[in-house]
């Protein structure tokens, strides 16, 4: 079915375009007081008498609110299908999320890699020996290295407000088993009955050669809605770092942000705002305050998306490190891109392209390190 924004054109029951606008008006007015069922049947049959795709899309949201959720995401799928525009196709996954997170939502996807720095050396370290400079740099077989990215996640939201989250991601770095990265995170949290106030405990892990951390946390979320477009979104989470090679570098750990999104529609969004993490570590010159801001757009053009992201922030260490006889300041600047084309789309498969640059200036010279990329791989979106 070709995606038409005109219902009067689809119309083929012997009923009048006022009767179904009116009809298809009360099947609104009861979605909005809670008889989901009813006005499924009331869409149902003008959907099955006009073939409106905005009907179709109601029909859609009322066998949702009803419960019904496999029929409405069958429902869903075969609309995206079709092929409507970016707004409305962006608005359907949101709801096939929503429904995918209440049934238990499993998502596997594969990705290639090209990594310049996986194992986060610095470019160069200039040391002194009895007086004399000299510089060490990065090995150059630990440069631009290949690897496979593999990564899973499980969310389920359960009626009595409590859901389980589950990702990992694991990094196979063939010529570097040294490079090779586990990443997970795992937690429980529950929404504050008629509040918007979302409660979480988990713990974060890596695993990585000298790198290797865990951190079991706290969280509490929070949405204010100013209108359908505009939202600040303040979040905290407490936690204790326990960095696995050595426990000088453990400590409490505190994250503090707060994005504010707009949303020009549902293809056109953006966000904003701070982000500050707080590490007590043991040692005095591995404490630090972390202050940046971190901003994200999507956006959708002819069956194009471009998912952005910028993230400049600075890092002051507590005191002066004894073995560098300074005290450490970093400048730090992310950015990537997914990049994905409804136009390549294999069923529910979409193919990413996401290049990468993570860039750290220091004013002590073992601490600068960059690391660029490009992951190319497949994910699940329905």
């Amino acid at each position: 079915m070709a995606y038409d924004a005109d219902t009067s054109t689809s119309l083929t029951v012997a009923a009048t375009p006022v009767a179904i606008e009116i009809e298809f008006e009360n099947a609104l007015r009861l979605i909005g007081s809670g008889r989901a069922a009813e006005a499924a049947q009331m869409l149902e049959r003008l959907y099955r008498g006009t073939k409106a795709p905005r009907i179709h899309l109601e029909w859609a949201r009322a066998l949702l609110f009803a419960g019904k959720l496999k029929e409405s995401r069958e429902i869903f799928v075969e609309i995206y299908k079709s092929n409507p525009p970016p707004a409305v196709k962006a608005t359907i996954l949101r709801f096939i999320d929503q429904i995918d997170r209440k049934m238990g939502k499993l998502n596997i996807g594969v990705a290639a890699t090209k990594t310049s720095n996986p194992l986060g050396q610095p470019t160069e370290v200039q040391l002194y020996f009895l007086g004399n400079p000299f510089t060490l740099q990065l090995d150059p077989k630990d440069k631009n290295l290949w690897g496979v990215i593999l990564n899973a996640s499980y969310e389920r939201v359960f009626s009595s407000g409590f859901d389980v989250r589950a990702s990992t991601s694991f990094r196979e770095m063939p010529k570097h088993p040294g490079a090779n990265q586990l990443f997970g995170d795992i937690s429980v949290g529950k929404q504050v009955q008629g509040v918007p106030l979302e409660v979480r405990a988990g713990v974060q892990f890596e695993q990585m050669t000298n790198q290797s951390f865990r951190l079991p946390y706290v969280e509490l979320g929070y949405r204010k809605a100013f209108n359908q477009r505009l939202d600040i979104q303040p979040r905290v989470q407490v936690g204790y770092y326990d960095f696995l090679a050595g426990s000088g570098l453990s400590g409490v750990n505190v994250r503090l942000s707060a994005p504010v999104s707009y949303m020009f529609d549902p293809a056109k969004v953006i966000s904003i705002g701070p982000r500050v993490e707080v590490r007590a570590a043991k040692f005095g010159e591995q404490r630090y305050v972390n202050v940046g801001v971190y901003a994200e757009a999507v956006l959708n053009i002819k069956r194009i998306t471009i998912d952005t992201t910028v993230y400049p922030y600075t890092t002051q260490f507590w005191r002066t490190d004894p073995f560098w006889g300074q005290r450490r300041s970093d400048k730090a600047l992310y950015m990537g891109t997914a990049i994905s084309s409804d136009r390549v789309r294999v069923k529910g498969l979409l193919p990413t392209l996401n290049p990468f640059c993570a860039l750290n200036g220091s004013n002590i010279s073992f601490y600068k390190v960059n690391n660029c990329g490009v992951n190319l791989g497949v994910r699940r979106i329905f």
